[in-house]
């Protein structure tokens, strides 16, 4: 196997690394429908568009296609942090409620 200049792997072990990340992130998102799971799911197997770019317009496209969805998968990645956290605080504060009741009765 010969190694690509333009990404460190070579292009066999590329797509098979994209296969395997679209199909693992894509079943998170069926699973637990975070969006970024969704987006991971998009975003790891598009790095394959480096293959496409033959020039320095193309190449500016692709790296600010990757930086956007990055910056997104960030962003997506932190909000629903937050959510989780959010809505697991009100489940203990809805449990220890009805533990309260249950020891006034």
């Amino acid at each position: 196997m010969t190694t690509n200049y333009l990404f460190p792997l070579p292009l066999p072990l590329h797509i098979a690394f994209c296969i395997i990340s679209f199909l693992f992130f894509g079943a998170q998102y069926l699973r637990k429908k975070y969006t970024y799971h969704l987006l991971l799911s998009f975003a790891v197997p598009s790095t394959l568009l480096i293959y496409a770019c033959s020039s320095d317009w193309a190449f500016t496209v692709f790296g600010f296609e990757q930086l956007v969805l990055y910056i997104l998968i960030l962003v997506s990645i932190f909000l629903t942090k937050k959510k989780v956290a959010k809505e697991e605080e009100q489940s203990q504060n809805l449990l220890e409620e009805k533990s309260d009741e249950n020891s006034d009765s």
